[in-house]
């Protein structure tokens, strides 16, 4: 028995969910809008503590893609480890698309081991990075090591960037020198 939480049609929380009463305060909360000069939207308050517990399997992900889809948020999903977080990440791309869920898959190294890192965690990382420090819209999965790590700040992102657009004319020698710059070989 399913009933849908005003999200959209792909969302919908079993009854067993939509029937917590912590959640609609939750989403009550959330919902709320933002008290003037406040961008953040409507905050949770500080005295109150929700405490959804006991969701298994892909409920948390159904439950995270509802919150996406009611109150138009960011949302940070740290998952306990690297296969629960690629496994999170496929729910979330199946409730809301893959357009809106960014991975933060940390490496499978050490932070000083010299071995060349995997092209496509690295993609998402930098991917998920560049979209936190300009247009952080979206929900943002990462593993619980992954949150630990360290990672450059906002504006050393937004400085780096290197913006090139089909049919432009471009410089070659100036992108050189800044991709050397940059640390590229």
């Amino acid at each position: 028995d399913c009933r849908s939480m005003d999200t959209s049609p792909d969302v919908v929380l079993p009854e067993s969910l939509s029937g917590l009463p912590a959640l609609a305060g939750l989403f009550d909360d959330l919902t709320r809008p933002a008290p003037p000069g406040d961008p953040g939207g409507g905050a949770v308050p500080a005295a109150r503590a929700y405490h959804i517990h006991k969701l298994t399997g892909s409920a948390k992900s159904m439950l995270t893609a509802a919150l996406r889809r009611k109150t138009n948020r960011p949302i940070l999903y740290v998952a306990p480890d690297a296969e629960r977080t690629e496994a999170v990440r496929d729910d979330l791309e199946y409730w809301i698309g893959a357009d809106s869920v960014f991975t933060f898959i940390d490496p499978d190294q050490a932070p000083y081991d010299t071995q060349t890192l995997k092209t496509e965690p690295t993609a998402n990382r930098l991917e998920a990075l560049v979209r936190l420090a300009t247009d952080p819209d979206g929900i943002f999965v990462m593993s619980a090591k992954g949150f630990a790590r360290l990672a450059v700040g906002p504006s050393v992102i937004t400085e780096s960037l290197i913006s090139l657009k089909v049919g432009a004319t471009v410089d070659v020698e100036e992108i050189s020198q800044r991709l050397v710059y940059l640390g590229y070989r």
